[in-house]
């Protein structure tokens, strides 16, 4: 549903930003699966969870910025040499 970029914030520090993928951009129903998505995650509250640092849903690019967390890329997770397929572990990431 969206791309994840690495940027920093005005601070200096990593974050990870969630543009829509442009061929669904003006999609009622991805922006609105995307704003269910950050009310979702504003309500939990656990370690194991990135929170969410800013979103703007209604601009052209909509888009949500959360805490960066470092880690294998979902390329490297899910290679057919760690015994996974793109049917397996998704098209995102792939």
């Amino acid at each position: 549903m969206g791309i994840v970029y690495r940027a920093h914030d005005a601070d200096g520090n990593d974050v990870a930003i969630k543009l829509l993928r442009h061929e669904i951009a003006d999609d009622p129903r991805a922006r609105e699966r995307l704003a269910r998505e950050v009310a979702a995650q504003k309500l939990v509250r656990n370690d194991n969870i990135v929170r969410i640092l800013d979103a703007e849903l209604d601009s052209s690019d909509a888009f949500v910025v959360t805490e960066f967390i470092p880690g294998p890329r979902s390329r490297t997770r899910c290679a057919p040499t760690a015994g996974c397929t793109p049917r397996r572990c998704g098209r995102s990431a792939w």
